[in-house]
Formats: structure tokens, C-alpha cells, sequence
């Protein structure tokens, strides 16, 4: 399924299979296709997706931060 198709879908609550809403999400970060999130009552989950196109573009409709790690040289 293409990433945009799912923008008709935008207000959505809850995404399928997911038990949170975005009002519970601080931020998150993905690797691999599984997403790594802070909830607003600082717990820590991991969530893997069928499709994780789909869910980064859920939250990013729903303006959750992400997070962004870099890593220079000195991490080799």
C-alpha cells in the first residue's frame, strides 16, 4: 500500500492494531520498521507495524515529534 493512500485516512483515532491515540504519544523513533515510543506518562513501547509507511505517516498526521538520532565518525 502506497504511504499516500493513507492520508484519506487522516482522522483516524486509533491505528489498526495499535491500542494508543495520539493524544497518549510524546515522540518516537523508527528503525528498522519498528518504532520505539514515548507515551505521555513516560513509559517506553515498541510497536512493529504490517505496514510502518503507514503508521510514521499516522503520526506525523497527528504532529507526534520524532526523534532523530545521528551518529558521526567517533561512533565507528
Amino acid at each position: 500500500m502506497e504511504c499516500a493512500s493513507f492520508l484519506s485516512g487522516a482522522g483516524k483515532e486509533h491505528f489498526p492494531g495499535f491500542i494508543y491515540t495520539p493524544d497518549e504519544l510524546r515522540r518516537f523513533h523508527e528503525a528498522a520498521g519498528i518504532f520505539t515510543l514515548l507515551l505521555c506518562d513516560d513509559r517506553i513501547i515498541h510497536f512493529e507495524p504490517e505496514e510502518p509507511c503507514l503508521f510514521r505517516s499516522w503520526l506525523y498526521s497527528y504532529g507526534v515529534a520524532v526523534v532523530e538520532v545521528t551518529m558521526g565518525p567517533e561512533a565507528l
